[in-house]
């Protein structure tokens, strides 16, 4: 996924990465980090900015400075979120796996 400001989100089986465009050095977060899980399924950025992270334990907002994580508790159906898509209408959509 290609942020703004020529940012780099990588999403991988085992986290999420960012890498900065022309360069060669990479930010790596985790659940350590704040990332709702240590799976990345799927990512976009919406058009405020925000990067979405569908994990397998919820839905995770990134600011560029700290996650925010949603899961049932916040009312998602189901946890492991497999899908992310932000719309024109700046709405979230979300596929998960279970419901």
């Amino acid at each position: 996924l290609l942020g703004d400001k020529k940012n780099l989100y990588i999403g991988t089986v085992s986290a999420g990465y960012l890498l900065h465009a022309q360069e060669f050095n990479y930010i790596h977060y985790d659940p350590k980090d704040g990332l709702g899980g240590s799976t990345v399924y799927n990512m976009c950025q919406d058009k405020n900015g925000f990067i979405w992270f569908a994990t397998e334990n919820g839905l995770s907002r990134y600011d560029g400075t700290r996650f925010k994580n949603f899961t049932v508790a916040d009312g998602l159906p189901d946890n492991e979120v497999l899908m992310v898509y932000a719309d024109s209408h700046e709405r979230i959509w979300i596929s998960t796996f279970n419901k």
